[in-house]
Order: structure tokens, then C-alpha cells, then sequence
């Protein structure tokens, strides 16, 4: 049958072909008209990644997001993952080597820096802006969240901040 009215479609970016609650929402797109049976149309997303370790990942589409057409008992197959794999690489940073950079209201950066074991990781973020709010976090072998990390900065809203891991692991964080 013939899909009429609007809905929503969900692009996620994915560790595999197959779409989970751990995979990284990109943005939605909102399509309206019909659309007749067996027929495509093209649309297009413009978004930033989300912090993402590096690796290889599809987009996987989830048309329908919301559920506003109905079909039955077709709905299972809404998503469709990539055919090529999308390459995500996150930059290195070097140890006692400052990294400048512009942080805009509500942007994240996302780095990742080796080092031996036994060693005290020190992240500092400084900024001429007196009134801005940062926050760090630091996490093994993963990308940190505000949930998840190894180590957090210390003064909430404030413009500089510091995150330590005081006996660090071999590896990337």
C-alpha cells in the first residue's frame, strides 16, 4: 500500500550492520506526501558526529521512527544499514604538547592521547573566557561520558578545568 501523510526517519551511526539501543543517533528527517508501493525518494542529513572511538561504522537508516504510518505487519523492515563502511578517526594529542582550540557553546571535542603504565595523566582545559562552563572527562580505551570515565574534572561551571588519572594503564585514553 501507498504511505500518505508525514514521518520521521532516523540516521544512526553503528558498530555493525544491525541497529541497537547503543548505537549513536546522527539526526532525524521529517518527510511528507505519499509515497506508492515499491517507490524510493532521496533526502539528506547534515550533522556532526558524536564523540566515537575510531573504527569502522555504517549510518543505518530506521525510516518511520516514529511509528506514524501504519503497515501491518511490515514494520520490521524499517532500517536499512549502509552497503560501505563510513571511517571514523578520532586525533592524537602527544603528552606535554598544548592543543589550541575554539570551543563553542555546547560543542565537544573529543581526543586521544597514549601512555605507559603507572603514569599520572593530567588533561588541563584552559580559556580567556571567564564566564564559560567547561567540563573533562577522561575515560580507558573508550570514549568518556558524563557517566561513564576514569576521570572527571574537579570544579563544575567553571572555564578551566583539570582531570586526573593519578596510575594509568598502558594504552589510549
Amino acid at each position: 500500500s501507498a504511505a500518505n501523510g508525514s514521518w520521521t526517519d532516523a540516521v544512526y551511526l553503528s558498530d555493525d550492520a544491525l541497529w541497537d539501543i547503543g548505537d549513536r543517533l546522527l539526526g532525524k528527517v521529517t518527510h511528507s506526501g505519499a509515497l506508492a508501493q515499491n517507490q524510493t525518494y532521496a533526502s539528506s542529513l547534515t550533522s556532526l558526529v558524536p564523540p566515537t572511538k575510531d573504527g569502522q561504522f555504517r549510518v543505518i537508516v530506521r525510516p518511520d521512527i516514529f511509528n506514524e504510518v501504519y503497515e501491518a505487519q511490515f514494520e520490521a523492515n524499517n532500517r536499512t544499514a549502509s552497503a560501505n563502511a563510513v571511517t571514523v578517526a578520532v586525533p592524537q594529542v602527544h603528552l606535554d604538547v598544548p592543543v589550541d582550540l575554539t570551543l563553542n557553546t555546547g560543542q565537544v571535542r573529543l581526543y586521544k592521547v597514549e601512555v605507559g603504565e603507572g603514569e599520572t595523566l593530567r588533561v588541563q582545559l584552559t580559556s580567556d573566557a571567564a564566564d564559560a562552563a567547561n567540563e573533562v572527562f577522561v575515560r580507558f580505551e573508550n570514549v568518556p561520558t558524563s557517566f561513564q570515565f576514569d576521570a572527571v574534572y574537579k570544579n563544575p561551571l567553571q572555564a578551566n578545568q583539570t582531570a586526573i588519572v593519578p596510575d594509568t594503564k598502558p594504552g589510549t585514553y
